[in-house]
This record gives C-alpha cells, sequence and structure tokens, in this order.
C-alpha cells in the first residue's frame, strides 16, 4: 500500500488518491482495544453487500453485482475492523445508494450497517436513528487510547511513495503503546478536554496554506511530527511529481453519476 506521497498543489490524479485508506490507517484503528459505538468510513466493508437484501441492491445497481459475486463491492481492508472493534453501528457511503445490513459476531453480538444515497432530490440520502444516550456527566474530549495510538505511530510516518508499514515487524506495538500512554497520562492527567473552535485565516498568496489552528495545536500538544513543514523543498518537488504518475489499477467511480 502508499504512504501518504501527495502534495498540493493536487494534480487530478492526487486528488482521488489523497484520500484513500492507507496501510497506516488500517495498522492504527486496529489496535483500539476500547468499545465503539459508532464508525464512519466512506467506502463499504467488501462482506456488507451480501448481509443485507443483495437482490434489491442490484436491482438499484446493476452494475454492482460482478464485483458483489466476487466479494469486490468495497474495501477488504475494512472487514478486519468490523470483526476486531465490533462497533454498533457502522455507516458508510461512497456508492450512492441506500443500504442497511447486519454483521454478526462470534460472540452473539452484531453490528448495524447503513449507507446513505447521494443528497439529491427524490434519493435516500436521510434517515434518523435513535441512539442510546450517554450517562454520566457529557463533555467533549479527546480519547486517551487514541491519543496514544497516534502518538506511538507517528514515529513511522512516512511520505514515501511506496513505503508500508513493514517497518513495523519486529517492533512490539503493545511496548511503544504503553510508553506513549504513560506520556500522555504524565503530561495532561485527567484533563483531555477539547479547546473551542477556531476559524483557520489565509491572505491566499500560498498555495501551501498553514494549518488550521485545530491541527497547528494537536501537533504541538502531542509532540508530533509536523507533516506540513517537516518535508523540504527538495523532497516536496520530487513528491509532487510523484503525485503526477497515474495508477493504472485505479477505479475511478465519478461523483456526478446520479444513477
Amino acid at each position: 500500500m502508499l504512504a501518504h506521497f501527495e502534495f498540493q498543489p493536487f494534480d487530478e490524479s492526487a486528488k482521488r488518491s489523497v484520500y484513500h485508506v492507507r496501510e497506516s490507517e488500517i495498522k492504527k484503528l486496529s489496535q483500539i482495544s476500547e468499545p465503539i459505538d459508532i464508525f464512519l468510513s466512506h467506502d463499504w466493508p467488501t462482506c456488507m453487500a451480501k448481509l443485507g437484501d443483495t437482490e434489491a441492491l442490484i436491482r438499484k445497481k446493476p452494475g454492482f453485482a460482478q464485483d458483489i459475486a466476487k466479494n469486490q463491492l468495497g474495501n477488504p481492508e475494512l472487514v478486519q475492523l468490523v470483526e476486531k472493534l465490533k462497533p454498533k453501528f457502522w455507516f458508510s457511503a461512497h456508492l450512492h445508494v441506500k443500504f442497511s445490513a447486519i454483521f454478526p459476531h462470534s460472540d452473539t453480538s452484531q453490528t448495524k450497517f447503513l449507507a446513505l444515497d447521494k443528497v439529491l432530490p427524490r434519493r435516500q440520502f436521510m434517515q434518523i436513528l435513535e441512539i442510546p444516550e450517554a450517562t454520566g456527566e457529557c463533555s467533549f474530549s479527546y480519547d486517551l487510547e487514541w491519543l496514544a495510538i497516534t502518538k506511538a505511530f507517528d514515529r513511522f510516518l512516512s511520505f514515501e511513495l511506496s513505503k508500508s508499514f513493514a517497518i513495523l515487524k519486529g517492533i512490539d506495538i503493545e511496548v511503544i503503546l504503553a510508553e506513549a500512554r504513560e506520556w500522555i497520562e504524565k503530561r495532561f492527567g485527567p484533563d483531555l478536554e477539547v479547546l473551542p473552535f477556531e476559524m483557520s485565516t489565509s491572505d491566499g498568496s500560498s498555495l501551501h496554506k498553514p494549518p488550521n489552528p485545530q491541527t497547528k495545536r494537536f501537533l504541538e500538544m502531542l509532540e508530533l511530527s509536523n507533516y506540513l513543514q517537516v518535508v523540504s523543498e527538495k523532497e516536496r518537488v520530487r513528491l509532487e511529481s510523484f503525485s503526477r504518475v497515474s495508477n493504472p489499477d485505479q477505479i475511478l467511480l465519478d461523483d456526478d453519476d446520479d444513477d
């Protein structure tokens, strides 16, 4: 899998590849051990199309039939996350059709899946769900476990075109996660409340916009590598040239398709 190699200004290929799911993201998410209520993903896990009303889905989207038969509709990497994280709800989009399914787990729990259509007239792009309310005091705070995962994996951040997370081979992930968690607990204690939102500003004089206040504060808070600034001009030029190389295996989905 590819690392995040794209840099602004994006060409047409990079505009699509920049939001592709990366191996690093799957690795990080797979480290979560605490319960999750809701998981959001742009693409569907490949298993979901066969766990709902598949015939109705094919009637709406006949072009999906072959991919469903080959178990290729969606992202196969997300299946392991459904199995590992077992969220109560999983919401997706991307395929421009409303579809629901239930993913059963071996411990008798289940994940309820829902995808919605594009926001257009006479399309099924909205559904109201009732989510049980949390008990106790509610506040908007960072999650300690995710902060530790983000801090621990920061050392493996790469801008190389084909750099994968093979570098993790032989590394005890549990150890580096424990070290990161201890660092955060000592530095912040229980105070992980998110500060009020601030608007980003720019005079428009540069294509390379400064990071928004939230990103800047977050990077400084965890002493993370600021990927918007650490790359030298020489590396930036090199990586921008890489981003112009199209991927012959890339599947393009027309966002203007209203079928």
